[in-house]
């Protein structure tokens, strides 16, 4: 439903007694004089039009300037010291300015609120005269001027009434309470000899009767200073046009139908979108349209016009294509409707499995028995301690969704209706597989739960507190409401600060967590973490660059009684899980981590390490006569043994028998490449292979005539030589 626009016209007080501090009472902080504070809520009702209601139009008049300037004035030389200083248009940032420019009157002048009353609401009828406008007249003041006239009152309240205006007034009241407006008005009748301060106190009393009295007439509205916050608030907050987001039947199988509304009651409010604008564009508008364009893959200057395209979900590695009428084969045909499934008590349903938004279920306004049939459902509901399940679809072929209706039962002077939340199914679940406190020692004993209920006894907030949460804005929507208008008038200026009256909804109560310190070191006592100590590892790896170290003594110390760990923390090994201890020689897929394997053994050391130098220079010897593409890997291998078994890698003849094969070949000029020769004692003094030697091995000519001799050197050496006996 479309509404209408709203003619506002704002009366502000710019008499002298503005210029006054604001007596604050709900706030510590200094907020300004009265002035300023009326121009902050002015501001506030002024960003809200261009934010949120552009088309809404928005007249000032100041009452009490030292100027006259007024239509009325004009006409009949009445209704002095009273400003027009804008006229009922569009909200814009001229207007923002004007704004903030204004001053109140630096003199006592006569400053009659009703005058400013009368002159706006001529205004707002030769505005609004045979048009449809929504109208508002507020009036911010401090009370503290006498009214010259009290007889327009009637007048203002006659014209209020027959323009359905909707009146709201802003005051700053110090008598607000009737105790006190009681002894004062006793003190005034029995002191003759009554200073200014009291005068002045007396007419701010009066004035605050007749606007209660104006109010109350015309069923308008007064906000204290004491509510400023809650008035300026309203100033932030975009106003929603309530529509239906379902009309339709409760049905109750195939025989009862109940016709009801279904309106949203609670949706996340989101940032507003940046709008695309040209820098360079003509003066005006400069927008930007955005398009998108398709390119081939083969052909990337061709563009793929929209019948060429289509589609496609991926399915594994693999794109499925499913055209626009696959795509519409796949939904389901439904029609809208709201089935009620069944009712279960309300302990059944766990509140955490909601989803989205809240929505509310009404009987159709239109039609009382239906209000009634809802209400009784609602109220046995209720009185049964059961909800109702439902299944809702919104609109036709849309996404059946599964709901349970909550009664919200009040009394008669309220409407009953059901509170409707959406249910997971079982794909929107996420199942969370970690356990919580497996073992027994991690359980809170009775003084850690003790200190803990003390802790949260301690943070709890008081009465007064307990509903801070109902009005909370959020930050960054009020901070985005806040910078716009200060932008529009500065481009330069920073972002704004978070409003005091929404950041206390955000930060802790310092005063309260003060009380809470006690309850919160103690709590940090009983709960230390310390840092666990870790067992040695058992699994003792046993390298044949190792054979020759001896373990250290104070490695062995730390392994005590208290760092064994426990059952439940023991670590496990991914290697046994895999089967690491069945590997029994070294295989040609993975030769360095089985190599590693045999190794780091556990049982029958001697035979499988054996075995591992063995089956390395086999599978070395393997790789490097087969073809090029092998030879990548033998030689990663071979540097992997030439570095883990030093003293083998020298004294083996597998390498030096395959030298004259293999000479010629790609293999050894991809070891040449790679200086993978003997090791000398240049690489490791214990080696008594001369850097010579090794150069000579791979890259000299004489290698061929000496081959025979040192060949059979090496068969005797091996033969003499037992390759294990540093592991004996």
């Amino acid at each position: 439903m479309s509404r209408s626009k709203e003619a506002m016209m704002i009366v502000l007080d710019a008499s002298a007694s503005m210029r006054e501090p604001l007596a604050e009472i709900t706030r510590k902080v200094a907020v300004g004089s009265r002035f300023d504070a009326a121009k902050t809520a002015v501001q506030s009702i002024l960003s809200q039009k261009m934010l949120f209601r552009k088309h809404d139009e928005v007249g000032i008049v100041m009452y009490g300037t030292e100027d006259t300037e007024n239509p009325l004035n004009e006409q009949g030389g009445e209704y002095e010291h009273v400003k027009v200083l804008t006229y009922l248009d569009e909200a814009s940032t001229r207007v923002a300015e004007l704004m903030a420019k204004a001053e109140p009157a630096t003199v006592e002048t006569k400053a009659d609120l009703l005058d400013g009353i009368i002159v706006a609401l001529d205004i707002m009828i030769r505005r609004t005269e045979k048009k449809k406008y929504e109208k508002r007249l507020v009036v911010i003041t401090d009370a503290a001027t006498p009214i010259n006239n009290p007889a327009d009152m009637e007048v203002v309240c006659s014209m209020i009434k027959n323009m359905e205006v909707e009146l709201q007034i802003m005051y700053e009241s110090l008598f607000f309470e009737e105790v006190k407006e009681e002894s004062i008005q006793t003190t005034a009748l029995s002191v003759k000899d009554e200073s200014m301060e009291t005068t002045s106190q007396s007419v701010k009393v009066e004035n605050e009767k007749m606007l209660h009295s104006i109010a109350q007439e015309v069923s308008g509205e007064v906000i204290s200073v004491t509510k400023r916050i809650d008035f300026l608030t309203q100033g932030k907050t975009k106003t929603v046009s309530q529509s239906t987001k379902f009309r339709g039947n409760l049905e109750f199988g195939d025989t009862l139908q109940i016709p009801v509304y279904v309106f949203s009651k609670t949706l996340e409010q989101k940032m507003p979108t940046l709008a695309k604008e040209s820098a360079v564009a003509d003066p005006g508008v400069g927008k930007v349209k955005m398009d998108r364009l398709y390119h081939s893959q083969v052909k990337p200057d061709e563009e793929v016009p929209p019948e060429s395209r289509i589609k496609a979900y991926k399915y594994g590695s693999e794109m499925i294509p499913f055209s626009t009428a696959d795509q519409a084969s796949l939904k389901l045909a439904t029609e809208r409707s709201l089935k009620v499934l069944g009712f279960i008590k309300r302990e059944l349903i766990d509140q955490t499995m909601f989803m989205g938004s809240t929505d509310a279920v009404f009987g159709d306004f239109t039609k009382p028995r239906a209000q009634e049939a809802l209400a009784a459902f609602v109220r046995a509901t209720e009185a049964e301690g059961k909800v109702a399940l439902a299944r809702f679809v919104w609109r036709a072929n849309a996404a059946p969704k599964i709901v349970v209706l909550i009664p919200n039962a009040y009394g008669s002077l309220r409407l009953n209706c059901f509170w409707m939340q959406v249910l997971p199914f079982e794909e929107d679940l996420r199942q969370y597989e970690f356990p919580s406190l497996r073992i027994p020692k991690a359980q809170p004993t009775k003084e850690q739960q003790d200190i803990a209920d003390a802790l949260v006894d301690s943070l709890t907030l008081s009465g007064d507190k307990q509903n801070l949460h109902e009005k909370a804005f959020c930050p960054s929507l009020q901070r985005f409401y806040d910078t716009v208008p200060l932008r529009a008038l500065d481009p330069a200026c920073p972002l704004a600060s978070l409003p005091a009256y929404v950041e206390r909804y955000v930060r802790e109560d310092k005063e309260l967590f003060s009380k809470a310190l006690p309850s919160i070191e103690e709590f940090n006592v009983s709960f230390q973490l310390k840092e666990a100590v870790k067992a040695k590892d058992k699994k003792k790896k046993f390298f044949w660059s190792d054979t020759n170290k001896k373990t250290d003594d104070s490695v062995k110390e730390e392994v005590t009684e208290d760092a064994t760990p426990d059952e439940d923390e023991e670590d496990f090994d991914l290697d046994d899980l895999l089967g690491g201890e069945d590997i029994t020689s070294v295989g040609s897929m993975n030769p360095i981590s089985d190599f590693e394997a045999l190794l780091s053994a556990k049982q029958n050391k001697v035979a499988k390490a054996h075995s591992a130098v063995t089956g390395m220079q086999d599978v070395i010897t393997t790789l490097f006569s087969q073809d090029a593409v092998y030879h990548s890997k033998a030689l990663q291998c071979l540097k992997h043994f030439r570095r883990r078994s030093p003293e083998v890698m020298n004294r083996t003849s597998k390498v030096r028998q395959r030298q004259d094969k293999i000479y010629i070949s790609a293999a050894w000029s991809l070891l040449v490449s790679n200086e993978m020769s003997l090791i000398c004692s240049k690489d490791d003094p214990s080696c008594d292979v001369t850097p010579s030697e090794a150069y000579v091995f791979l890259h000299g000519a004489a290698v061929k005539e000496e081959a025979p001799v040192v060949v059979d050197a090496l068969k005797i050496e091996v033969e003499e030589d037992d390759l294990f006996a540093d592991l004996e």
